[in-house]
């Protein structure tokens, strides 16, 4: 089992169960997500090139940016 932490947002990853748990609520990951790069800026959560938009994880713009830079 491996657990990241950042802030609010904790990232478990194991053989069976891969979710994001942020402010005490869990989310399923998306279907590329591996938790490499996880960001917390202004309230909003991203993981991967993935924004968290009204519960579920959506490739944005804004969530690529903060992926590579």
């Amino acid at each position: 089992m491996n657990i990241q932490s950042h802030n609010n947002v904790s990232c478990i990853t194991d053989s069976s169960r891969r979710v994001t748990i942020i402010n005490g609520i869990e989310y399923p990951w998306a279907k590329g997500i591996r938790g490499r790069s996880v960001s917390q800026i202004n309230g909003k959560s991203y993981i991967d090139g993935y924004e968290l938009i009204d519960g579920e994880w959506e490739r944005t713009f804004l969530a690529l940016f903060h992926l590579f830079f």
